[in-house]
C-alpha cells in the first residue's frame, strides 16, 4: 500500500511539474508573441493624467528592472526589460523623442508604441492644484473648510506665473505628439475618441524621424475603466495596473475634493487658463467647455 501510495504521489507530482511548465511555456509564448512585438513602450504624458500607472503597467507586465540603462536624460524615466526592449516615462515631448533616439538607434527594426492621456480640464486642475506647492499641496491632511479649500483654489488659478506653468505642462506634450504622428488637433482627435470608445491609435509618422516604425495611442481618462481591454487590444498580454486615488490618499479633505472635481470653472478663470495661448483653447474646446461667444471672445483676445 505505501509503495502504490509512492507510486500515485509520483506519478501526480510528474503531472504537475509538466503542467506548471506548460504553463509557463503558454505565458512566455503570449510575451513574445505579444508584448515583444512593441518592443519600445514611451509614456510620454502630460503630468496628471495616468502617467504612474500607465508606465507601471507596461514595467510590470514586460518585467522591467535595471533602471535608466542607455539613457543620459536624468529627468526622463527608462526600465530595460528582461525580454528584450524597455519601457520610457517622461512628461516632455522633446525629451521623450530623445531618449526613443538614445534606446532605439535603428527604427527600422524594432517597433515602439507611444502611449499618452488626456483629463477632462475641470477635473485634471484640480489635481494639479493639489501637486503644486504654491497651490494646495499641503491640504491632503489640513483642518480646512469648504470655503477656504475652494478660495485656495480660485486665487491658483488666478495667478499667472501658476497658469504659465500649466499651459507650458500641456503644451510639452500633445501638440509635438499629434504633430509627429501627422494628427490633427485634439478636437478633432477627441470625436475619434468618441467613435472608438475611449482611444485613438495613429500610425503615420514621418518616415525619417524618431518616431518611425512607431504608432501613437491616445487615451481619454474618462475611460480609465476600459484601459485594460483597450491596451490589451493595442498590445497583447499586458495588464493594467490602477494607482492610488487622489481621495484615498488624502481621506480627510476627500469631500472637498470630490466637490472640487464637480466644480465649474467661471468665465475669469478659464481667461486666466487659457490665456492667449490656442493649444489650450482648442483643449477646452474639445471637452465642450466652452460656448460659441466664450470661444470667440477668448480667440480674439
Amino acid at each position: 500500500m505505501v509503495k502504490s501510495g509512492l507510486v500515485i504521489i509520483a506519478i501526480a507530482s510528474f503531472f504537475l511539474a509538466s503542467f506548471y511548465l506548460s504553463i509557463r511555456a503558454t505565458n512566455s509564448s503570449r510575451l513574445n508573441n505579444g508584448l515583444r512585438k512593441e518592443q519600445i513602450i514611451a509614456v510620454i504624458n502630460t503630468p496628471k493624467c495616468g502617467t504612474n500607472g500607465l508606465t507601471q503597467t507596461f514595467i510590470k507586465s514586460l518585467r522591467c528592472r535595471h533602471r535608466n540603462v542607455g539613457i543620459k536624460s536624468e529627468s526622463t524615466g527608462y526600465r530595460r526589460c528582461r525580454h528584450g526592449g524597455g519601457v520610457i516615462r517622461t512628461h516632455d515631448f522633446e525629451r521623450g523623442r530623445e531618449a526613443l533616439k538614445e534606446v532605439r538607434p535603428d527604427s527600422t527594426i524594432q517597433k515602439c508604441t507611444v502611449i499618452t492621456s488626456v483629463r477632462h480640464p475641470e477635473h485634471w486642475l484640480p489635481s494639479v492644484f493639489l501637486q503644486s506647492r504654491t497651490g494646495g499641496h499641503d491640504l491632503c491632511d489640513a483642518d480646512i473648510t469648504r470655503e477656504e479649500y475652494f478660495q485656495r483654489y480660485h486665487d491658483w488659478l488666478m495667478t499667472d506665473y501658476e497658469m504659465e506653468k500649466v499651459r507650458k505642462s500641456v503644451n510639452s506634450v500633445r501638440p509635438g505628439l499629434l504633430e509627429a504622428f501627422g494628427g490633427s488637433i485634439l478636437s478633432y482627435e477627441m470625436k475619434k475618441i468618441e467613435a472608438n470608445g475611449g482611444y485613438s491609435l495613429l500610425e503615420n509618422p514621418l518616415p525619417n524621424d524618431v518616431f518611425n516604425n512607431c504608432k501613437l495611442l491616445l487615451l481619454r481618462m474618462e475611460d480609465s475603466d476600459k484601459w485594460q481591454k483597450i491596451l490589451y487590444n493595442i498590445v497583447p498580454g499586458v495588464r493594467y495596473s490602477e494607482t492610488v486615488s487622489r481621495v484615498e490618499k488624502c481621506p480627510k479633505t476627500a469631500d472637498h475634493y470630490r466637490a472640487l472635481q464637480e466644480y465649474h470653472l467661471s468665465f475669469q478663470e478659464i481667461v486666466s487658463v487659457v490665456g492667449m495661448d490656442l493649444h489650450m483653447l482648442d483643449y477646452f474646446n474639445a471637452y465642450g467647455i466652452l460656448s460659441p461667444k466664450a470661444r470667440y471672445m477668448l480667440s480674439s483676445t
